[in-house]
């Protein structure tokens, strides 16, 4: 299985749920921004929607360094199966109970004093 990559889709705002659309992509693989839309996905379904329009790839910005070993959204037990959660996955999200959840946060370089 091929690392998901994550990608900045330039596109206007007015195109980007035909594209969501057309391309069958679940909620929790896109992000939607006035002049962009930030996707999650497998690498052959990134190759094919960036033909179509000028994107940045945001992977390597994703990517969490603990102790000289490298975190990656791939080790997550959320699967996708093409643009579909497979089963098991699915079956870990439902089995969450609603409210707040752990988030992992990485901040790199220097934070500017205030």
């Amino acid at each position: 299985m091929s690392m998901p990559r994550v990608i900045k889709l330039f596109c206007p705002k007015r195109e980007q749920q035909r594209i969501i659309k057309k391309w069958a992509l679940p909620e929790k693989v896109y992000i939607e921004y006035p002049g962009f839309l930030v996707l999650h996905l497998d690498p052959e379904l990134t190759d094919q929607i960036a033909q179509l329009y000028p994107y940045e790839d945001l992977t390597e910005q994703f990517r969490i360094t603990v102790d000289g070993q490298d975190l990656h959204q791939a080790s997550s037990r959320i699967v996708y199966d093409g643009n579909q959660m497979n089963e098991e996955s699915q079956a870990l999200i439902d089995a969450l109970e609603d409210g707040a959840h752990h988030y992992l946060v990485q901040f790199k370089g220097p934070i500017k004093k205030q």
